[in-house]
């Protein structure tokens, strides 16, 4: 374990939440990344959670370490905690080959009359691109995936940390696309109804700024997932 956060209150858990994101420049972009996903978790808990739910204990675990990420501990429950991004691979490996030359401005779109591409100042959108909801089966299925990778540590997770319960929190990367989230989610719910082997017992999906966030909670039921409420998934 790297750290332990002992939280009093609902108004120290927001300052919690302040620390997370703020930037430190001791930490790597990988741990910067966690924090800052966890944050927004985190931000679940806040208004899920009642005042008899505290204290709380969150252990931030080794980034070497083997999964969850984080543990968030009280009187009454505790839960594993793993983070991901749901990326699309062409799009890491050019934005960090890019990020080595500062001068350049780089974003990421997905236009519904232009091709995927990342966008260098001055360049124009080519080609005919996608029509129809291509676009929002395009970011389920990039969702689906990083769910499927992470659901296979289940089991290491379970072996590792004995947790009430185990939860995923999955943020896309890029976030600034031009979907129509509701589609997505919607697809979403209808993957996740499917049968599984393995489930974690509830995923996250946060998608949007941290003023105007877009949250779709997915709750183990028997063998399957089904979408519920904040204050429904914690009851």
């Amino acid at each position: 374990m790297e750290t332990s956060l002992c939280v009093e209150s609902k108004t120290k858990l927001l300052n919690v939440i302040n620390l997370f994101i703020k930037r430190n420049d001791e930490d790597t972009v990988k741990i910067q990344d966690e924090k800052w996903q966890f944050a927004r978790y985190l931000q679940f808990l806040e208004k899920a959670l009642k005042s008899s739910d505290f204290p709380l204990e969150i252990e931030i675990l080794s980034p070497n370490a083997d999964p969850p990420d984080f543990i968030v501990k009280s009187k009454s429950f505790s839960f594993g905690v793993e983070v991901t991004e749901a990326v699309i691979q062409h799009y890491r490996d050019e934005n960090a080959a890019k990020l080595k030359d500062t001068s350049q401005n780089i974003s990421y779109e997905v236009f519904r009359n232009g091709t995927i591409k990342i966008l260098d100042k001055g360049d124009e959108l080519i080609g005919d691109g996608w029509s129809g909801n291509a676009p929002e089966m395009q970011q389920a299925a990039i969702l689906m995936k990083a769910i499927q990778k992470k659901t296979k540590k289940l089991h290491q997770m379970r072996k590792n940390h004995k947790c009430n319960e185990y939860h995923l929190v999955v943020i896309p990367n890029p976030i600034f696309l031009n979907y129509e989230r509701p589609k997505v989610f919607k697809i979403m719910k209808f993957e996740l109804a499917k049968t599984h082997d393995d489930l974690f017992d509830k995923i996250f999906i946060i998608d949007g700024s941290l003023k105007r966030m877009y949250r779709s909670i997915f709750c183990k039921s028997g063998n399957k997932y089904i979408s519920k409420s904040i204050r429904r998934a914690f009851n």
